[in-house]
């Protein structure tokens, strides 16, 4: 199980101040979440020292230890790289830099300071969630058939591909190609630079993942490492959300926020077709709301931190309405931004504009 996770606690002498530690690349997806234009970030950056009158930035000047705050303008995030960039404006610190504009870089094991003038409940419930102990952390999935193999681990905000192993059964090197033995040691060998994995989860159509389980457990250097394997129609990345709701994994405990994801979107998508008991786009969830017959909001991370959704999600919560938010990297946050980043199911119909 998830042994790390994010850290938070309210500074209890700061009204409005949360204290948070980063501990993996998860938890840098949900302080992007988090975060908006605005809010307040305290942390300690390395700034050369200037002297008043130097014309010229020496490149081997020394870098000191120096808290600042800054106003939030921008964040940006890539995925899989252990890093969050946070920029604005200095507001506190020492006087020579104060008006400043940083860039506060956040990794694993960083601390930083977060100020909100009001935290609302589904930035509280992200924080909440930071905190679940997700199975998928320890899983490493290995999609095949009898020509190729893709590795790939689950981060909370999407897939992460591990690169992409050929069998030589086809194409242009068929001339040269591999035996049975050598496909499976090569895949072998790529598994065993995971050193933290508990699981194995081997997916892909026929039978070929069959030959590769009988491969992996014969030979006893994975009997610390639960090995299992479930078919899927892909022999891609799409394997993974197929597998993702198998009830082997189910019985496993939370697997990944993306199983969630799935099942809510096959939900809105099948209440769509039969113009059931769902609304989308921000105009017509934010009138239907006013009905009071939301159930529960549906909202990409990019609308989430969007300055207009600020108040309609004061309002949802006000109703005690339950939001959840779907990371942009994944198919199913890119159904929901397709239908305006923003949508919701209800407890009765009502007639919109969709």
């Amino acid at each position: 199980m998830r042994g790390l996770y994010l850290k938070a606690r309210n500074l209890p002498e700061e009204p409005g101040w949360k204290e948070v530690l980063i501990e993996n690349d998860d938890d840098l997806w949900y302080l992007r979440s988090i975060i908006s234009r605005g809010d307040l970030v305290r942390a300690t950056v390395l700034r050369r020292e200037e002297k008043k009158g130097d014309m010229e930035r020496n490149k081997e000047q020394k870098r000191t230890p120096t808290k600042v705050t800054v106003n939030v303008e921008e964040t940006f995030f890539q995925p899989f790289t252990g890093r969050l960039r946070i920029s604005g404006q200095i507001v506190e610190s020492s006087s020579e830099i104060k008006g400043n504009y940083q860039s506060i870089n956040v990794s694993p094991q960083d601390e930083v300071e977060i100020f909100k003038e009001n935290w609302s409940e589904a930035s509280e419930d992200l924080i909440g969630e930071a905190q679940l102990k997700w199975v998928g952390n320890d899983i490493l999935f290995i999609v095949l058939d009898d020509e190729q193999c893709d590795i790939f681990t689950i981060k909370a905000y999407g897939i992460e591909s591990h690169g992409r192993i050929f069998s030589g059964k086809s194409g242009k090197g068929y001339e040269q190609q591999k035996s049975a033995s050598t496909y499976y040691s090569e895949i072998e060998r790529a598994i065993n630079s995971f050193s933290a994995i508990k699981i194995i989860v081997i997916a892909g159509p026929g039978f070929e993942r069959e030959k590769l389980f009988e491969y992996l457990t014969g030979s006893g250097k994975f009997s610390k490492v639960k090995v299992t394997t479930i078919p899927a129609t892909r022999s891609d990345e799409n394997a993974i959300y197929e597998v993702l709701t198998d009830p082997s994994l189910a019985s496993i405990g939370n697997v990944s926020r993306l199983k969630m994801e799935k099942e809510k979107t096959e939900r809105l998508l099948k209440e769509i077709s039969r113009n059931g008991n769902v609304t989308y786009g921000y105009d017509n969830v934010l009138e239907t709301m006013n009905t009071g017959a939301i159930e529960e909001i549906m909202i990409t991370e990019t609308e989430f931190r969007n300055e207009r959704t600020i108040k309609l999600l004061e309002k949802a919560s006000s109703y005690g309405i339950k939001v959840t938010i779907f990371s942009d990297e994944t198919e199913y946050g890119k159904i929901v931004q397709g239908l305006g980043g923003i949508c919701a199911f209800l407890r009765y119909h009502v007639e919109s504009g969709n």
